[in-house]
């Protein structure tokens, strides 16, 4: 009888290593599986509050001027963008009636009318204002002549064609700077003030007793005898 304990086979511990790596890799596989359902569902999850918050909200961009800081973006509720387009529409469907009444009787800058919506009050006033002084300080961008305001700017690269001249020769950056900054000036100087004290407050400034005229050959077109 042969008592020899046999030695276990080589083979049997490359089939258990073999087991073993088949295991890990199982393993692997499933761990990348789960971290792909993970990752998918907070995909999922992401991006459908992403889709819900822009269907919410609408993008809008905003241009960065000189005079004053804005966000270059934000997101504007709908029903906020709704009433924002409403008030625009409006403004821009009265603009033509606006710049008539420049010919017409004076117009009192009044921005406290609480009848009247702030942004149409802000833009009729500007507009009509806007409207005189491109007219009468460059007849709209056409008196580059050597020696003008328009031109001293235009040579440095920048812009002034509305005789905004406070103290020595001054320049915007831009057109769209001036334009944002005529409300402003309005805002702060003219109002209560019929629209020709203001644009003759804009040519002459302001007189003995501290006020500008309530008309002057600014405010009435002659430019002859303006300053």
């Amino acid at each position: 009888m042969n008592n020899t304990i046999k030695q276990p086979r080589a083979k049997d511990g490359k089939f258990a290593n073999v087991l073993t790596q088949k295991n890990i890799l199982i393993g692997k596989i499933t761990l990348a599986g789960l971290g792909f359902i993970i990752l998918t569902s907070l995909f999922y999850t992401g991006f459908d509050k992403l889709s819900k918050f822009l269907n919410a909200n609408e993008f809008v961009k905003y241009p960065i001027v000189k005079i004053q800081f804005h966000k270059p973006f934000e997101f504007v509720p709908n029903a906020e963008m709704a009433e924002r387009r409403r008030i625009e529409k409006l403004i821009n469907e009265k603009s033509a009636k606006w710049v008539e009444e420049l010919n017409d009787e004076d117009v009192m800058i009044d921005f406290n009318d609480p009848t009247t919506y702030k942004e149409e009050q802000v833009q009729k006033y500007s507009t009509l204002f806007w409207e005189h002084i491109w007219k009468s300080e460059s007849t709209n961008g056409k008196n580059n002549i050597e020696g003008s305001l328009q031109k001293y700017c235009e040579d440095k690269g920048m812009w002034n064609e509305i005789g905004y001249n406070p103290a020595k020769k001054y320049c915007f950056s831009s057109k769209a700077e001036a334009i944002d900054f005529v409300p402003k000036y309005i805002e702060r100087n003219c109002n209560g003030m019929p629209l020709s004290q203001c644009l003759c407050r804009w040519n002459e400034g302001n007189k003995d007793d501290g006020k500008p005229n309530l008309t002057c050959p600014y405010s009435d077109g002659n430019l002859s005898l303006a300053n």
